[in-house]
């Protein structure tokens, strides 16, 4: 039976910054350094070949980037005019390309699920790490000498590790939920407490990581040299193979495959708040 992290979805939210999101950060820097590159050798250019003012020579790749109009000199220099046309067409592409994705964006919204390894929890320090009480998974962190259970185990120095009885885990479900905490234990019983909670509410907030932390075997002990040992061991082996034992598991617990496949993105169709678009009125009131 493998040990998982048990963690909550939480709520949706759109990040306030979302408006650089559709280019990458090297696509930002290459449009800055451009922009800045244009507008000062146009500036030199200018005051290099022409006595007029040259003031306003660098401000119009600016204008064009934001797409505000631009006046050309009929008497201006040739390469003006060329720049300043290459310059349109790259940044009508740019711009574009920036509408349609920043719309997706805000369409299309996330639904993060952080905690998928045990090394993603031990990585984050705001995060409290919940095992079972005198069960075996918390055992194999008390007696871990190196690797990440020994890491785990000198988290409990910055209170990171709560040891609590299986039955108080219900009571904590909030705060797994509002990522405050994450339990680590069997598939089994986060399987449950999952399908609990969606039986409970209609809603699956709380998500299996995907990592196989460690697995235990179950199985039945018997006397040794026993010859039922040896049937009974054949008759479990021959019912695990058949699938049985995961369709009596599925069947015994109501809701447990409801919130196997939870979507990671949902499109909302909604209105912004003032907070989702500081920006503009900043970019506006400059």
């Amino acid at each position: 039976m493998p040990i998982k992290v048990f963690a909550g979805l939480g709520s949706v939210e759109v990040d306030p910054w979302g408006f650089v999101l559709p280019f990458g950060l090297w696509v930002w820097v290459a449009l800055l350094a451009f922009l800045l590159l244009l507008s000062v050798g146009s500036c030199f250019l200018s005051f290099r070949f022409s006595e007029k003012d040259f003031s306003d020579e660098g401000f119009a790749f600016v204008s064009i980037t934001l797409r505000q109009s631009v006046w050309v000199d009929e008497g201006g220099w040739w390469w003006q005019r060329v720049v300043l046309g290459l310059w349109m067409l790259m940044t009508m592409v740019l711009t574009r390309s920036y509408e349609g994705n920043l719309m997706s964006l805000l369409a299309v919204r996330h639904l993060p699920q952080p905690y998928q390894t045990l090394r993603d929890v031990v990585d984050d320090p705001s995060v409290v790490m919940v095992w079972e009480k005198q069960g075996a998974p918390i055992q194999a962190v008390i007696d871990a000498t190196s690797g990440i259970f020994y890491e785990v185990k000198k988290s409990e120095e910055q209170g990171r590790v709560k040891a609590l009885p299986m039955y108080t885990f219900p009571a904590i479900l909030e705060e797994v939920i509002s990522k405050q905490k994450v339990i680590l234990d069997y598939e089994l019983v986060l399987t449950v407490l999952r399908s609990n909670h969606f039986s409970r509410t209609g809603r699956c907030d709380l998500y299996l990581g995907q990592e196989r932390i460690v697995a235990h075997p179950l199985s039945l002990i018997g006397q040794k040299d026993s010859p039922l040992v040896l049937a009974l061991s054949t008759w479990v082996i021959s019912m695990t193979e058949a699938g049985l034992y995961v369709h009596w598991n599925s069947a015994t617990i109501p809701n447990s495959s409801a919130c196997n496949q939870v979507p990671t993105k949902i499109t909302i169709s909604s209105s912004l708040s003032f907070r989702q678009c500081w920006w503009l009125a900043s970019v506006t009131l400059v």
